[in-house]
């Protein structure tokens, strides 16, 4: 909850993003209005299924209307909307680069309609959490033999060949 506040009925109103507005009308010039942001949900389990799949699952929030699941790939990636859902759960489709690292947050929402359609707002972001498919897969990957040289003014590094791995 943000606040209680008045405006008179020539006043401007202003929303923020994500925020959540109720009015009640006091008189014919003045009205009482409370804006608050949804509370974020905690992801309560992250867990890697048989066929590489993902299922996130996570606290309900009473006054949201769903969630909104975002996953991103790698820590430089860009997060990208994978589900829209009033379930307080969500399972991924079988991962098919099972060494990566993804990251996944939760937002609830409220969807209210308006005269041109319907208005989505988010809540507050839920904490960010990571989860790797196969650990050892990425592992598998990691290079070995390491060695470093200083001949004259350069540095030549050196390292073990490392199987399936190009580039």
């Amino acid at each position: 909850f943000y606040e209680w506040y008045s405006i008179s009925e020539d006043a401007e109103q202003v929303y923020a993003p994500g925020e959540v507005i109720e009015t009640e009308k006091l008189s014919d010039n003045l009205s009482l209005s409370a804006r608050w942001k949804l509370c974020p949900v905690e992801i309560s389990e992250a867990k890697v299924n048989e066929n590489a799949s993902i299922t996130l699952t996570w606290t309900s929030n009473d006054m949201a209307t769903g969630y909104n699941v975002y996953q991103k790939k790698g820590s430089n990636g860009q997060y990208v909307l994978v589900s829209q859902s009033a379930e307080t759960t969500y399972t991924t489709e079988a991962m098919s680069d099972v060494a990566s690292t993804y990251f996944y947050y939760v937002v609830p929402y409220v969807e209210t309609t308006v005269t041109s359609g319907k208005l989505q707002t988010e809540g507050i972001i839920s904490e960010e959490i990571s989860i790797i498919p196969d650990p050892e897969q990425a592992i598998a990957g990691k290079v070995d033999g390491v060695s470093a040289v200083i001949e004259q003014s350069d540095v030549v590094l050196t390292w073990d060949t490392v199987e399936n791995i190009s580039g």
